[in-house]
């Protein structure tokens, strides 16, 4: 049976009668009328294990490109012939990567194989990656993925192989190993005895050294959560991890929110002899950690649709910023990292204004770092001055984010109902008439030259 008549490429579902002329998906999203684009080198340090294994990546990425191209937005085939090509090829590759490779990750990679050759599901392959909590030495990638909610309807075909990177991993799981201990500070640091932190899924930190198909189109992710990034979707006490490409979220705050922070921030500057990646892992990890706050009271299924999906989904995103934030400048963790207060917040802030140049009307954590900001500066913690610089001093905003956090608790997190929550949505989300707006219109206009997006090259 050929690979495009088992299913389409994006759902894994039965073809459904092509459109009279198909056109295949664009690679750019969100439309807008410019986008930069800058080129990056892939750098990795790679193992004596993959670097051998580097020309066959490359190709995999190259024919992933190819596939991705002659796919619609519902994921059906442009090409029936040219699809079934490469995925028999794109199967053969699998399994000679495979032969190279040893454990459960090869056999993970022999799976892949199979769905591609046989035109069977690819769910099989990513929920058992899901399931793999070791840091290995390579993962691969490679089937359905959705990338942006709004872009597509169905997932597409994409190809992403990634190194595993020992130092940085180790850091994040010291973080986790003393999350109980942070969790105790922000308890008292918020007066919030009963927050509480689970421990969320595994975070591996890894390099990523080949990218293709949907995960090399516009803008891309410096992280994946696995399985359901992969088209499959959560089931409960299904296993999960995050996967971050530790030199793909360097590049990009380089390229793109340091510049941004440079332009909009005046305060304080993080040591930069301190390296990027310790403050970026920190913040991310303690914002997927962020997610998982509660009280006692928290009840999301019995106002959630009273407030609306969208603003539910943005004040997610708040809370699992500002409480992560919180988290990353616990004593315990900037100890751990080896960061200071101002190296973290200094990262935090660039990167806030990277989301929110996407549109807070677009996306929920556009739309969560515009709350923030509208807060922080509507509140007298942060000041816009005439020129459009936003100053701000460390123990001052401390304290304003100290704050936030107490009334996301009071909106979000305690209540039963969605009353409090709309009044603080209306109050400083979008479009409410704050400070905000005007660093917004910053970003979106003289700003609009610095970046959008990176695109790779081998190194």
């Amino acid at each position: 049976m050929k690979y495009t008549e088992a299913h389409a490429l994006g759902g894994g579902q039965a073809l459904a009668d092509p459109p009279t002329t198909p056109a295949p998906c664009p690679l750019f999203w969100p439309e807008e009328e410019q986008h930069g684009v800058r080129y990056v080198p892939l750098q990795a340090d790679l193992s004596e294990e993959v670097s051998p294994l580097m020309p066959r990546l490359r190709e995999l990425a190259a024919i992933g490109d190819a596939l991705r191209s002659l796919q619609t937005r519902e994921g059906a085939a442009v090409s029936t012939e040219a699809v079934d090509a490469l995925a028999e090829r794109t199967g053969e590759m699998l399994n000679e990567l495979a032969d190279d490779m040893e454990g459960e990750p090869a056999e993970i990679v022999r799976m892949r194989a199979q769905a591609f050759l046989e035109g069977g599901s690819h769910a099989e392959a990513a929920a058992r990656e899901g399931n793999l909590y070791e840091l290995v030495p390579l993962t691969v990638l490679c089937g359905p993925q959705c990338t942006w909610r709004l872009k597509t309807p169905t997932p597409l075909h994409t190809v992403v192989a990634a190194a595993a990177c020992p130092q940085y991993d180790a850091v994040v799981r010291s973080l986790d190993d003393s999350l109980e201990q942070a969790t105790a500070d922000l308890r008292r640091e918020l007066d919030l005895p009963e927050l509480r932190l689970d421990e969320s899924y595994p975070m591996r930190v890894t390099d990523m050294v080949a990218c293709g198909g949907e995960a090399n189109a516009y803008p891309k992710h410096f992280a994946y959560f696995l399985p359901e990034d992969e088209a499959v979707p959560g089931e409960p006490g299904q296993r999960k991890k995050t996967i971050v490409f530790r030199n793909a979220y360097r590049d990009r705050f380089t390229v793109i929110s340091e510049p941004l922070g440079e332009a909009i921030f005046a305060g304080p500057q993080r040591d930069p002899n301190v390296a990027v990646e310790r403050a970026l892992l920190s913040w991310f990890r303690g914002h997927d950690i962020g997610h998982t706050a509660t009280l006692p009271s928290t009840d999301y299924p019995s106002w959630h649709y009273d407030l609306g999906h969208e603003p539910f989904m943005m004040m997610q995103e708040a809370v699992a910023d500002i409480y992560g934030l919180l988290l990353a400048l616990t004593p315990s963790w900037l100890s751990l990292a080896g960061l200071s207060a101002v190296d973290v917040t200094d990262v935090f802030l660039a990167e806030l204004l990277h989301y929110l140049r996407r549109g807070p009307w677009l996306h929920g954590d556009a739309g969560a770092a515009y709350l923030e900001l509208s807060y922080l500066l509507a509140e007298g913690y942060m000041e816009l001055a005439p020129d459009g610089r936003v100053h701000w001093e460390m123990e001052r905003l401390h304290e304003g984010l100290r704050s936030l956090a107490k009334e996301m608790a009071k909106a979000v997190l305690e209540p039963t109902d969605a009353e409090a929550c709309k009044r603080l949505v209306a109050t400083y989300g979008w479009p409410a008439k704050t400070p905000a707006a005007e660093v917004l219109a910053r970003l979106q206009g003289e700003l609009r030259g610095i970046p959008s997006a990176l695109a790779y090259r081998a190194a």
